[in-house]
């Protein structure tokens, strides 16, 4: 009997803290993209496995020395964006937005995120310096505002994974627990080159310690139990 209780208590403990576990936003395992533009500014939409269904993918050039290409494509599970020579661009990854026919509209997803503390965008190779800003929108707070933070992307890391690291509040009081729209922008240097592999939401580190630590007792358990 007291093995029996105890497995309830751990059960529940563990199911507690799987309720706190990591989000992944896009690991562009689905939802694939092929798109290059050498100065218009293009987008398109991809379904998949990404938070909200789909995924909204726009490419815009600022600068073009010599007429070369700006690109964005996916290839198992890693999403490339690569500028040839001269070519200055941005990427936006979208995510609760919708196809207006001339660009992208609101499509409010109203995800919880309150069982997390920060976001994290793992970078597999970056050859110049970048920037990479999360946006975030709820229709309510602050009128539906999009608050912005901006992170610093180190170059010099071609096939040298890095991660970078939003926490939550740094968003200024935004409500975790309802959101809309998730915008990421990718601010690439001239020629430059960079490569994501994954976007997530994570809880705090000592909630995945104890979910680890408690499915490893649990299984302790079984095992003495049988």
């Amino acid at each position: 009997m007291k093995i029996y209780k105890g497995l309830l208590v751990l059960s529940a403990v563990i199911a507690a803290a799987a309720s706190q576990a990591l989000i992944v936003i896009d690991d562009f395992s689905t939802g694939a993209v092929n798109m290059t533009t050498n100065g218009a500014t293009t987008y398109s939409f991809q379904n998949g496995s990404m938070v909200g269904g789909d995924r909204y993918t726009e490419l815009n050039v600022s600068g073009n020395q010599f007429g070369l290409n700006y690109a964005v494509d996916t290839t198992t599970g890693l999403l490339s964006v690569s500028s040839q020579p001269g070519v200055d661009g941005n990427t936006k990854l979208g995510y609760g937005y919708l196809d207006t026919g001339t660009g992208a509209g609101f499509d409010n997803m109203s995800f919880d995120f309150s069982g997390e503390s920060r976001f994290e965008i793992d970078v597999f190779s970056n050859d110049l310096p970048a920037t990479i800003t999360i946006a975030l929108r709820n229709s309510v707070f602050n009128g539906g505002t999009i608050l912005m933070v901006s992170k610093n992307v180190a170059g010099g890391m071609v096939n040298t994974p890095q991660t970078i690291t939003w926490d939550f509040t740094e968003f200024g009081g935004f409500p975790f627990n309802d959101v809309d729209q998730i915008l990421v922008d990718i601010e690439t240097a001239e020629s430059g080159d960079i490569t994501l592999d994954e976007i997530r939401a994570v809880p705090e580190p000592g909630t995945m310690i104890a979910l680890g630590a408690g499915a490893a007792l649990l299984a302790s358990r079984r095992r003495r139990k049988n």
